[in-house]
């Protein structure tokens, strides 16, 4: 009983160490979620990296584009772009297995002062992926 007490709770601390993810947008019934993580989730000294996780509930494939713009004391310090992403039917693309991660780039790390917008967000549902 105590070692089931301990899994339990080593499970719920993990979660909490590494935090959820926050729905973002929504938009023609795909979501995408965000979250500040570590290139290396093992290495607490290793870069941060912005991960991104999207959700296609739809019972068609997307298409999408999706772009993030990263502030720093409300300045543009950096930015990037995904083109024509497909996702099929019901699929999810998860930040570490498949997913998208933007590594940040500046010297220091991204603080307080540093806030990050996703843009030129663009859905359209497609018959099927070619990649399917």
């Amino acid at each position: 009983m105590t070692k089931i007490i301990v899994a339990i709770f080593l499970c719920f601390s993990a979660s909490c160490l590494f935090g959820q993810y926050k729905l973002e947008k929504e938009v023609e019934g795909v979501q995408f979620y965000s979250k500040w993580g570590r290139e290396v989730w093992y290495k607490p000294k290793s870069d941060k990296v912005f991960l991104i996780k999207v959700v296609n509930s739809n019972e068609e494939a997307v298409r999408f584009d999706l772009g993030i713009e990263f502030t720093e004391n409300m300045q543009l310090v950096q930015e990037g772009m995904i083109s024509e992403y497909c996702l099929g039917a019901k699929k999810k693309l998860l930040p570490r297995v498949n997913g998208i991660i933007y590594k940040y780039e500046m010297k220091k790390e991204p603080g307080k002062e540093t806030d990050y917008e996703l843009t030129g967000l663009t859905v359209s549902k497609i018959p099927v992926c070619e990649d399917e």
